[in-house]
């Protein structure tokens, strides 16, 4: 749904900032837009085009432009400068329990982490345990919070492989041994293990 959608980049756009330390109401602004969107029964294509888009709690002027742009271009110029300078992969840390954005900052500037892996490396490493405010146990609870992260992308793209293969009716036992052959081939090919496979796919 366009509401899901939209609600989304509200809330990265809130991430961003609140990641680069700027001004918090502005970040406040964006996180509340997003919400209204989620909480949101009408569809916001209908609310814009009857001029009702700033009637809804959360959303003012500024935010209803950003969602008008999107709509009409499918693209949020908000969103493109709020990303700016972010590796691609580390806002996707936040999935993690007990890592918000001013936390993940700290990790990105004083650890070089970027990714999963760099984060992995870092709480192996022991760095991010010495750091100030981490300490061993949130180490250890970030190490498993990686851990199920890495084991839930790791099922989404084997089951993503299935894409590549020609349309047909097939059982879901068949289903299963596509997807089976098609990583083994391709693992092959490249001569890579798993692990690597998994990291090459995040």
């Amino acid at each position: 749904m366009i509401n899901q959608e939209i609600s989304q980049l509200l809330g990265e756009i809130a991430d961003a900032l609140e990641f680069k330390d700027e001004n918090r109401f502005r970040v406040l602004a964006y996180r509340r837009g997003a919400e209204a969107l989620a909480d949101l029964d009408e569809d916001v294509t209908v609310l814009l085009s009857e001029k009702r888009l700033t009637e809804v709690a959360g959303i003012g002027k500024g935010l209803a432009q950003d969602i008008a742009e999107y709509l009409a271009q499918h693209r949020m110029t908000a969103h493109e400068k709020a990303m700016e300078g972010i590796p691609p992969r580390l806002l996707g840390l936040l999935k993690l329990s007990g890592l918000g954005p001013k936390r993940l900052a700290r990790l990105h500037l004083e650890l070089g982490v970027s990714d999963l892996w760099t984060l992995k490396d870092a709480i192996d490493s022991g760095r991010l345990a010495a750091m100030s405010g981490f300490g061993a146990k949130t180490a250890e609870n970030l190490l498993r919070s990686v851990e199920r992260l890495a084991i839930t992308q790791e099922r989404i793209s084997s089951r993503s492989l299935v894409l590549w293969y020609p349309p047909c009716v097939i059982t879901p036992i068949a289903l299963f041994s596509v997807q089976k052959r098609m990583l083994s081939a391709m693992m092959s090919m490249f001569g890579i293990g798993a692990r690597k496979w998994l990291k090459l796919m995040l």
